[in-house]
């Protein structure tokens, strides 16, 4: 008797390994045609099956899974099946494996390690585990052909089998969008398929849409899978249903800011200029977007779909306005797209002062030019809060002063506390209109300032975090601005 008929008879049980027996049948609509139910996960309707068309190759059936995908194979055969389940020790690693890098695949094993109970199950198998799980698993994946599964008639009221029609495709000038102000031409699309290698992307030019205020270029560079898994695993929450979070830390210290800012294989930034005809033209505005398949729509689907682009690959586009630089549209002669970098933050060294006078050498991580810090001014105070509101919002400071030698420019330095404001009370919230003359001057790297109604001094000066009680010791940090030495050209005409 082999292992499948085994379980068939109720002699072999998989319990131990996250899947328990259940309904005989499935009334989900994603469940194939000819499926026998091998067990429940208990978790948003997921469960194992066989296919008869398909013989012992063992699927998962998410409901909540990607159209056409809701069922996939984690095992050719039903031994298989039982070797990986032995391996990892729990069935959610097999349902998760395809969609996570091997790196990330090898973390969530080690934090997520089988239990004495699964271990127990696995050797009354006696099955010898498998070497390369997520190799095979994503193999598989990969490989199969999604179109051959039956579904049942009723999946396709579900999910539609021809893809919605898109909407006629228009580019103007003032909304970078589809409809324009009143009057105004849609831009006239002119192929370009040019390409740059820029910033350590590859990205591509397909058109120019040619106005009558001025020019419109769309840029987009296709971003590694394995990047961008990496990134949201580290700094995002994996919710059950395999989607990510990233709304869970609002309180991120600065270095923590900083890094997401750095690591998001998405925040490139940079300062374009076209050339026409031998005439730099300005950015006046722009737009973007991301493509991230595991976090649903992006809003992307149309660029894609009109550029041919696979909708599984993960994508960051750019759409970029140049006003003519003469009063009528000009003949395009000559159109070279420049693109340079903008400046990054780059985070220091931390220190704490207690006093006046206190001094801190430190080198400058990238003209490596040994600086000293001395400071000047380091007060405590608190802010002045409307009536009722002290309870409720951080009103304590610390301001400090400080001298750099040999000086850096304080838009190429600046000073941070490394802490977050404490947050907010909720029964601030709501309060009234006197509160908005508190507010968090910052930018993408986060808060740098308190306004207190009078303007900040010259030079190295900053403000702490707000608390609810005084700081004994403010963790400052350094914070430099450099712009990356990378400047390239596109000839597009």
């Amino acid at each position: 008797m082999t292992r499948y008929e085994e379980f068939l008879k109720n002699k072999l049980s998989l319990a131990p390994f996250g899947i328990e027996k259940g309904e005989a049948r499935s009334d989900y609509f994603c469940t194939p045609r000819g499926a026998k139910i091998l067990g429940w996960t208990g978790v948003d309707g997921i469960h194992y099956c066989t296919i008869n068309a398909f013989g012992e190759m063992v699927f998962a059936v998410n409901p909540y899974g990607d159209p056409k995908r809701h069922a996939f194979p984690v095992a050719e055969d039903f031994d298989t099946f039982l070797r990986l389940l032995a391996t990892l020790g729990h069935e959610a690693a097999l349902e998760q494996a395809h969609a996570m890098t091997a790196e990330a695949f090898a973390r969530w094993l080690t934090e997520n390690p089988p239990t004495d109970a699964q271990r127990s199950a696995a050797e009354s198998l006696g099955i010898v585990p498998m070497d390369d799980p997520h190799g095979y698993l994503v193999k598989l994946y990969e490989t199969f052909d999604f179109d051959a599964i039956p579904y049942k008639k009723d999946y396709y009221e579900w999910v539609p089998v021809e893809p919605p029609k898109v909407q006629e495709w228009r580019v103007f000038f003032s909304s970078l969008g589809a409809s324009g102000e009143k009057g105004e031409r849609a831009g006239r699309e002119t192929e370009i398929h040019a390409q740059i290698a820029f910033a350590g992307y590859d990205w591509h030019i397909p058109t120019a849409y040619v106005c009558t205020r001025g020019i419109v270029i769309d840029l987009l560079a296709e971003v590694p899978m394995e990047t961008v898994r990496e990134f949201y695993e580290k700094w995002g929450k994996i919710e059950d249903d395999g989607g990510f979070d990233m709304g869970i830390r609002p309180y991120l210290s600065e270095d923590d800011r900083l890094a997401i800012a750095a690591e998001n294989p998405f925040s490139l930034t940079f300062s374009p200029i076209l050339i026409v005809n031998g005439r730099p033209l300005k950015n006046r505005h722009g737009s973007g977007n991301q493509h991230v398949p595991f976090l649903g729509e992006s809003g992307m689907e149309d660029v894609l779909a009109h550029y041919g682009l696979p909708t599984d690959k993960y994508w960051m586009f750019r759409r970029c306005a140049f006003p003519w630089a003469t009063a009528a549209k000009p003949k395009l002669r000559t159109v070279t797209l420049r693109l340079n970098r903008k400046p990054v933050s780059i985070p220091g060294p931390h220190f704490c002062a207690e006093s006046v006078g206190d001094a801190f050498p430190f080198v400058h991580p990238v003209t490596k030019i040994r600086h000293k810090l001395t400071v000047e001014r380091l007060e405590s105070g608190r802010l002045t809060l409307p009536a009722g509101m002290g309870e409720n919002l951080p009103d304590h400071y610390v301001e400090i002063a400080v001298k750099i030698e040999p000086e850096i420019a304080p838009d190429r330095l600046t000073i941070r506390d490394a802490r977050p404001n404490d947050p907010v009370r909720t029964a601030a919230i709501g309060a009234s209109d006197g509160a908005a003359s508190i507010g968090i001057i910052g930018g993408a790297d986060g808060p740098t300032a308190v306004a207190f109604g009078k303007p900040r001094s010259a030079g190295h000066t900053a403000v702490s975090a707000l608390t609810y009680t005084p700081q004994e010791r403010v963790d400052w940090m350094l914070v430099f601005r450099e712009t990356p030495e990378e400047s390239v050209d596109a000839v597009l005409i």
